[in-house]
């Protein structure tokens, strides 16, 4: 996130679901399901692949080698590599948001982009070599109880509906990934707790 980019920084993970559950009012049929019909509707030739499915290698090998047709060669490329790397795991934006977090109360004045990167590295060092901790320590928020298990529904419907044999035998498995989520990717860092601490209150009044 850039700091003249400022609509980026005003909403989080959390806003965004609630958000889309509230005002939608998604029902069970979530959004995959009603996307796959209207495909359907235009093209004869639609496949949807579990990229779950530990009978396979991951994402790569399931679109390459069975749903595109005749990719036989990029297929073999695939299949040859022991063990395949996920270079798209996403960026952790904990430390930006605490740094943006601190300069919208106040607690340190950032005005370029070069000196927010400068602030999030610094925040990062503090957490890590200071403190000895990792980002995923940081007090969170969560999604409440009642968005969760909406979201829980929508997504084991779709699942069920998709790949019914699959999720016969894998339904704990599915539903204990959700909880994890539902503890860390689906949470946000809570900023406003963390820089009440004296710690962080002392960091970013001390920072030159």
């Amino acid at each position: 996130r850039m700091l003249v980019d400022t609509k980026k920084w005003k909403y989080s993970i959390l806003d965004f679901i609630i958000k889309e559950i509230d005002e939608k009012q998604w029902n069970k049929s979530g959004y995959t399901i009603p996307l796959l019909q209207r495909l359907k509707k235009k093209f004869d030739n639609v496949v949807v692949m579990n990229f779950h499915d530990e009978l396979v290698k991951g994402p790569a090998e399931s679109f390459f080698c069975h749903a595109i047709p005749n990719a036989t060669h990029t297929c073999e490329a695939i299949l040859a590599v022991k063990k395949p790397s996920h270079l798209n795991m996403g960026d952790n934006l904990d430390y930006s948001d605490v740094a943006y977090g601190a300069k919208k109360v106040g607690l340190i004045n950032i005005k370029t982009d070069k000196m927010m990167k400068k602030v999030v590295l610094a925040v990062q060092s503090h957490q890590e070599r200071t403190l000895k901790l990792e980002s995923s320590d940081f007090k969170r928020q969560c999604l409440p109880p009642d968005i969760l298990e909406k979201i829980w529904e929508i997504s084991l419907s779709s699942e069920i509906a998709l790949f019914p044999k699959y999720v016969k035998s894998t339904t704990n498995n599915l539903r204990s990934d959700f909880d994890i989520a539902a503890k860390t990717t689906l949470c946000k860092v809570d900023v406003e707790e963390i820089l009440k601490e004296e710690e962080w209150q002392s960091f970013f009044k001390s920072y030159k």
